[in-house]
């Protein structure tokens, strides 16, 4: 199954971000921390162990977006 072009994974993996949005600003809002703001969670299904050739390995390694964000994601080295 290509989970990336799954609308309906897609769909629920929003809905759940929604969720848990609104829970994390109801606590902070129970917990008198009104000036915390948490403008966004980030929801990602989970892959299966990266497979790299004979003779590489697995690194955890920064990289940088096209829009300037940088994320860390496993490469073969």
């Amino acid at each position: 199954m290509d989970f990336d072009q799954n609308v309906e994974i897609h769909r629920k993996l929003h809905s759940a971000k929604e969720d848990i949005l609104k829970q994390l600003r109801g606590a902070l809002k129970d917990a008198g921390l009104e000036d915390i703001y948490i403008g966004s969670v980030h929801l990602y299904l989970k892959r299966p162990p990266v497979q790299c050739p004979v003779g590489t390995e697995p690194v955890w390694e920064p990289e940088t977006l096209a829009d300037g964000t940088v994320i860390y994601r496993w490469v073969c080295k």
